[in-house]
This record gives C-alpha cells, structure tokens and sequence, in this order.
C-alpha cells in the first residue's frame, strides 16, 4: 500500500498591533514522529537558516510538507506487526526579514532549501490502535553549505553530523 500526504500553509500578520509578527501558537513548525522525521520535532528551518542550538524551536509562517510511505505486511504476533519505507521532504519559511536572510521566503530560491529524510518503520497493529517506532535519516539538510547539502553518507547511530532519529507514536503519522 502506497500512503502520501502534501501540506502547504500561509499565515500573515496583517494588524501592526504586534508589529505585524503571528501570535507564537500561529505559526507554523516542522520536524518530529508526526512531520519530517529525520529532523528532532519543531527543529528545521526556516529555509537554510541553521540555529546555534537544537534546543531552539524554529517557527515560520510559510510551510510546504510532503510524505510518501511504502506499507507492507511482515507478520502477526499478538496483532499485525507491518513495516513502511518512507521519504519526507519540506521546510518553512518566513515572510517578514530576518537577521538572517537565508530564512525568508523566496521564489527563486526555495527549491534549494527543501529537507529531504528516509527511513524504516515499524507499526504494532492491534486492530483498535497502533504502535509505531520510526528510524530516520537526513538526505538533505538545507541549512548545510551548498555543496555539502547531502548527508545521506554521513549517517551514524552516535551523535555526529547526521544522526539517524527514533521517533515513537501512536496511530499512523498521516
């Protein structure tokens, strides 16, 4: 079974009351189980932007997401265990200036700042809700240099330039 998924999202501040800036809760966010889940939740972007921590969440107020997963059957031990191959690609984007200018919006270049994260999962099926626990990897990470966006070679379990990410959840991600 083929699953995909393709969000996008505009949010603008149009009142001055904040200095035309979104409410926090407003925003958009992207990474984590539910989202692009090579990356930590609510960690990439915007655009090539790359923070000085990871503890930081990263908000925008344009977001284009897409998924597509390859499901398949493996076996039955005390309800379905089933497997899915999966390929995330996205980011967000700001529309106002940034100190950085690598994180706003822009046609001509948003294309080269799209994240892109594979990985293997596995899903517990137990008919009335479902266990999933997926690992995942970095493919492109757009807040890299230009020539060194892909980081699909550089993957490890230790903590290193590309991680791979466990991501656990309830019920499918989409």
């Amino acid at each position: 079974q083929i699953a995909y998924k393709f969000l996008g999202g505009l949010a603008y501040a149009y009142g001055a009351e904040n200095g035309y800036q979104l409410p926090y809760e407003k925003n958009f966010f992207i990474g984590g189980p539910s989202s692009l889940r090579a990356w930590k939740p609510r960690r990439l972007g915007p655009g090539g932007y790359q923070a000085g921590s990871t503890l930081i969440e990263q908000p925008g107020s344009v977001l284009l997401e897409s998924s597509v997963e390859y499901r398949f059957n493996m076996f039955k031990f005390l309800g379905n265990m089933n497997g899915a191959f999966f390929l995330d690609a996205g980011n967000i984007w700001s529309l106002t200036d940034l100190p950085d200018v690598s994180g706003k919006f822009k046609l001509d270049s948003f294309i080269n700042q799209i994240a892109v994260g594979t990985g293997f999962g596995l899903r517990w099926d137990f008919n009335y809700f479902l266990l999933r626990l997926d690992l995942a990897t970095k493919v492109i990470n757009p807040s890299n240099p230009v020539n060194k966006k892909w980081v699909l070679s550089e993957t490890s379990f230790n903590s290193g330039e590309n991680p791979i990410e466990f991501n656990i959840g309830i019920g499918y991600p989409f």
